[in-house]
């Protein structure tokens, strides 16, 4: 657990070190065939014993040295290439979780990057989008709970008939601050939205 912490965060990391483990091998296979081709030639030659015996030294001398070395670079690449992924993994995987947590409605958090970790000018960013979302919604809300009581007012015929005109105009300014506020969104191209993704409950009504 403590090296999925430090290391492995987010499946992207997988896709890089099968990637890096595939480029090593490619790398290996060609370098193979550049060192162990040119022996292998005069193995199979008509050369003479002692041009086949120096091709077979130099053989079984890239071999000693060779091998051993892949063995240890392969496992050391792949750590390697855990650890450089790291830092925009873990921002990947924040990410995700904070538009899981804006999607079930909750706009009450920030987020934060660790020190060091790439991708931060996208938390900047949306925390702005965090906190004009929220601003909307807490004025909507505030609209809302104006429109309810002057509601309220008519219905319990509180309101004298000489200051029905001025609760009316009262309405309007607030159907126009709510106007305001939608106009800040393209809603020209309506979209069919994707079905929720499972774990992600519905907050909004």
């Amino acid at each position: 657990m403590r090296f999925r912490k430090r290391f492995y965060i987010h499946s992207i990391q997988k896709k890089y070190a099968v990637l890096t483990f595939l480029l090593l091998i490619s790398y290996t296979f060609v370098l193979a065939v550049a060192l162990f081709l040119p022996p292998m030639i005069k193995l199979a030659g008509g050369s003479s014993l002692e041009e086949q015996a120096a091709a077979a030294a130099q053989f079984l001398a890239l071999s000693d040295r060779l091998w051993p070395a892949i063995l240890i670079s392969v496992p050391i690449f792949m750590v390697v290439s855990l650890w450089v992924t790291h830092r925009f993994a873990g921002p990947v995987y924040r990410l995700e979780q904070s538009l899981k947590q804006i999607a079930s409605g909750d706009l009450g958090f920030q987020v934060r990057f660790r020190s060091g970790d790439d991708l931060q000018e996208l938390a900047v960013l949306l925390n702005q989008i965090i906190h004009q979302q929220a601003a909307v919604l807490k004025t909507v809300q505030s609209v809302r709970q104006r429109l309810l009581e002057i509601m309220g007012q008519i219905r319990s015929k509180t309101v004298a008939p000489e200051q029905l005109n001025p609760t009316l105009e009262q309405i309007q300014i607030q159907i126009e601050q709510i106007e305001s506020l939608l106009r800040q969104f393209n809603l020209d191209r309506p979209e069919t939205p994707p079905a929720p993704s499972e774990g992600v409950p519905k907050k909004f009504s």
